[in-house]
């Protein structure tokens, strides 16, 4: 039997499916073919074989080769079916094809299939795409709730099959899951809101916007996802920009607002870090978004209009009206779901592989049945062993040690907030600022000024001691952690930014501990060319140093001009406009002001303490007065 998929090239929403078919059916009988041209980054989809995009130079040749594609299967399957006018004309024209295929109903091809404007244009296309759908005889929907939405716009008939199966998440992704399912609040009290998943106008943007401003003044963060939508037939005109301006007007500082995609493990911290999840679409959407948030154990608004709510409440799945929110305390609001096994083994039972497979596997035998494939009748769907199964692999995943994990203090997605045009994310460094005080504010700042030159640099946040670093800045990184408190994260590396040369060591000490690793950051302008210098140091702008210079770790030098043979230790601090003679040795810990003059050949002491404005002729002794004050300070 050979099954043809037509699908989006599109690994975001295909390799989940692809992976499970290749795991479960022979290479030679399932063939996935992008009608679309596939991008460079979603071509890994074909290293999973048999997976191909349609060929040909011409419109003319491509449309042959369509042709052969869909006579040679025994059965299509239509992942969704969103295609534009000239494909659903090519489709009803060849209506041979479609007497054995079977749509899996994506959503957006059931919701926003009909164009509202009363063009003629408009009004053909709409009778086409119409014409498609209801020649279609097997139809699979993700609940049964969207197969009353199809049969009250096309009709119902004897002729035509539904089924009920929802396509599953990755393995990966249960797996994900089950490592952040045990979960602690964070320690700041903070609480994030999400505000619906995409800029499509069916989420009702400005209402959930209106509805949520009553918090306003409570301790809480908002997070608006606007990376994709407001396209096929859901467009209108500044959508996006105008949900951007009232967010910002309503919500200020609080709200974080995302232009560019992020990466599917990253957006499933997102949703583990969140508290709270509000929707506002009254159809089937963000499906993806609420599963995760609800196993996680977010509570999660939908409104009592989206067929999803009664879907999940009538499963035993708790999710709550948005219309209530109006007439909420915000305790209530932010109050944690109920009992999450139930929740959690239901999702395991529809939406992992190893369950959705046995559904699958009806739907292709009974499908080869009615089309007279095959004349063996398939049994129907064995709830009880898929039940079983689920039961193992939700038993199993508990028998799993996993620590809880507490959540972030914030939510950084600085990254993904809007960039320059042509910013290639993957070049930008993440980086995670040890400190939190005057230097720490000062170092960021000249991140941002690099990255109104070219976008290279995103702060994650701050290590210190201190809270809300930045509280009146839109989209501001925060005060990660203390460094005692500090989780290692390998995506991220630091840039120290701590004054005390002694406190820096202590600080950078416990990072390093936990697997932080330093690096170095000259400020843009600077020129220095080759130095033998160690990790995690600052350079100025306009420091000036002689080549021959030695720089031992964490060391700051701004704009100072530094003569031939000098050798400074670690953890030094030297400010600006300072002048460093010949052969000069400078220990460790050494902290030196501004303005100062050290002239040739003189040693200053570890730890010893010049300030600003004095000439040093005559080598400085060794001082542990700001050892002793660090002292103080830690007791």
């Amino acid at each position: 039997m050979k099954i043809l998929h037509v699908c989006a090239p599109s690994k975001r929403i295909m390799e989940t499916f692809v992976k499970m078919t290749r795991e479960r059916y022979p290479v030679g009988e399932h063939k996935f073919l992008f009608w679309d041209k596939c991008s460079i980054g979603d071509r890994v989809l074909m290293n999973y074989g048999n997976v191909v995009e349609l060929k040909g130079n011409s419109r003319k040749e491509r449309y042959a080769n369509m042709v052969n594609e869909l006579r040679s299967a025994d059965m299509v399957v239509w992942h969704g079916l969103i295609h534009g006018g000239k494909r659903m004309l090519f489709l009803l024209m060849h209506g041979r094809f479609l007497k054995k295929s079977i749509w899996i109903m994506h959503g957006v091809d059931l919701y926003s299939w009909k164009k509202e404007d009363k063009s003629i244009k408009s009004k053909v296309l709409n009778f086409v795409r119409k014409k498609v759908y209801k020649k279609i005889p097997f139809i699979v929907s993700v609940t049964p709730e969207d197969q009353e939405v199809y049969k009250e716009q096309f009709g119902d008939s004897k002729k035509r099959t539904f089924y009920t199966i929802a396509k599953p998440f990755s393995k990966n992704v249960f797996e994900n899951m089950q490592n952040m399912s045990k979960t602690l609040p964070r320690k700041n009290g903070v609480k994030y809101v999400l505000i619906a998943n995409n800029a499509y106008p069916c989420n009702n943007h400005l209402q959930l916007i209106s509805m949520l401003s009553r918090y306003n003044k409570e301790d809480v963060s908002f997070i608006l996802p606007l990376s994709y939508g407001n396209d096929w037939n859901e467009t209108e005109a500044n959508y996006t920009s105008r949900v951007t301006a009232v967010a910002r007007k309503t919500f200020g500082t609080k709200v974080t607002i995302t232009k560019r995609l992020v990466p599917p493990t990253e957006y499933d911290k997102v949703l583990w870090n969140v508290d709270v999840g509000v929707f506002g679409s009254y159809r089937q959407n963000a499906l993806g978004n609420i599963l995760r948030l609800l196993y996680f154990g977010n509570k999660v608004f939908i409104p009592k209009q989206n067929l999803l709510y009664g879907f999940f409440n009538s499963n035993g799945v708790k999710v709550y009206d948005t219309e209530t929110i109006s007439d909420m305390s915000y305790e209530d609001f932010v109050s944690k779901s109920e009992e999450l096994d139930t929740t959690r083994l239901w999702i395991i039972k529809h939406y992992h592989p190893d369950c959705a497979t046995f559904r699958f596997d009806f739907l292709y035998n009974d499908v080869a049945y009615r089309l007279g494939i095959t004349k063996r009748k398939p049994e129907s769907v064995n709830e009880k062993i898929i039940e079983e199964k689920a039961r193992e692999l939700h038993q199993n995943k508990n028998k799993t040690r996993i620590n809880e994990v507490r959540k972030d203090p914030y939510i950084n997605l600085l990254r993904y907030v809007e960039q320059k045009k042509g910013t290639v994310l993957a070049n930008c460094r993440n980086v995670t600022i040890l400190g939190s005080s005057f230097r720490a504010k000062f170092l960021y700042n000249l991140l941002r000024a690099d990255n109104a030159r070219k976008t290279r640099w995103f702060v994650d946040g701050f290590v210190g001691y201190k809270e809300n670093i930045f509280p009146n800045c839109i989209n501001s990184p925060d005060v990660i952690s203390t460094p005692e408190d500090y989780v290692w994260n390998e995506n991220t590396v630091f840039l120290s930014a701590v004054e005390n040369p002694y406190e820096r060591k202590q600080m950078s000490d416990i990072i390093k501990s936990k697997g932080g690793m330093f690096r170095n950051y000259a400020i843009y302008g600077f020129k220095g060319g080759m130095l033998d210098i160690k990790m995690g140091c600052i350079l100025g702008k306009n420091a000036r140093l002689d080549p021959t210079t030695q720089i031992g770790e964490q060391t700051y030098i701004f704009d100072v001009t530094v003569a031939y043979g000098v050798n400074i230790g670690n953890y030094v601090t030297i400010l600006n406009n300072t002048r460093i003679g010949k052969f000069v040795t400078i220990g460790d810990f050494a902290y030196i002001g501004e303005n100062v003059t050290i002239r040739d050949g003189v040693t200053i002491g570890e730890g010893a303490v010049i300030l600003d404005d004095e000439e040093i002729k005559e080598d400085v002794p060794a001082s542990d007065s700001l050892l002793n004050w660090q002292r103080e300070r830690s007791q």
